[in-house]
């Protein structure tokens, strides 16, 4: 028997992990490549479809509330004959049930925060030398899915640096930097989910560190 001279399962882990941590980043560089890694990460999942099937079983409700909600939008669908572009944004989770099977840690997740920070202030730098950029809208084709990505992100910085408690000035200026460009897509609908966010937070930590940033944060 011919034994490889490395571990494939550790290798595919490792690939996996890979392509989904640059879909993340470059989606505030590139959405053309990011679409790519994506892509590449769902066929890496396929490939290692043993250990999909196994974190398919572990997280089976999930799956099957997803099934449903895919063929309860294409009832939908069919009933009201709607084009299938109109339908593609709800079937996108199940699609993406093969990424089941990557697990991040905190750190990791850490760092790729803070790179797609990176990334996305360099693009805004980008922006604004070429000229005057009205509602900013990033890498994405409309302002309100760019701002809803940054929110996103940005509580998620708040969360690990407040709650999980990882000490990082780069965490914190990453979440700060997800807040301005925010701020310049002129979008006023994530700011509601970023309060709500806000006010669990400082119910699970009661810390004062957080309420001083939040009350510096709507000063501003």
């Amino acid at each position: 028997m011919i034994k490889l001279p490395f571990n494939w399962k550790l290798s595919l882990t490792s690939i996996q992990l890979m392509s989904i941590s640059i879909y993340f980043i470059f989606n505030f560089v590139d959405r053309g490549v990011s679409n790519i890694f994506l892509n590449l990460a769902l066929v890496f999942c396929l490939i290692d479809y043993k250990r999909l099937y196994a974190h398919i079983e572990e997280h089976r409700i999930l799956v099957i509330f997803i099934i449903l909600l895919s063929f309860w939008v294409t009832c939908i669908g069919v009933y009201h004959q709607s084009p299938i572009h109109e339908l593609d944004n709800y079937y996108r989770f199940f699609l993406l049930i093969p990424l089941l099977i990557i697990t991040i840690k905190e750190q990791q997740l850490i760092l790729i925060l803070n790179i797609c920070a990176l990334g996305a202030l360099g693009h805004l730098f980008w922006t604004y030398t070429a000229g005057d950029i009205g509602r900013y809208q990033g890498t994405s084709s409309n302002a309100i899915t760019y701002a809803n990505l940054c929110a996103l992100l940005f509580i998620m910085c708040i969360y690990f640096y407040f709650v999980k408690k990882h000490r990082s000035l780069y965490l914190l200026l990453s979440g700060l930097v997800f807040l301005l460009i925010l701020f310049l897509t002129q979008t006023r609908g994530p700011l509601i989910g970023i309060i709500f966010s806000f006010i669990y937070l400082i119910f699970l930590t009661r810390s004062r560190l957080l309420i001083t940033y939040i009350l510096i944060i709507l000063c501003h």
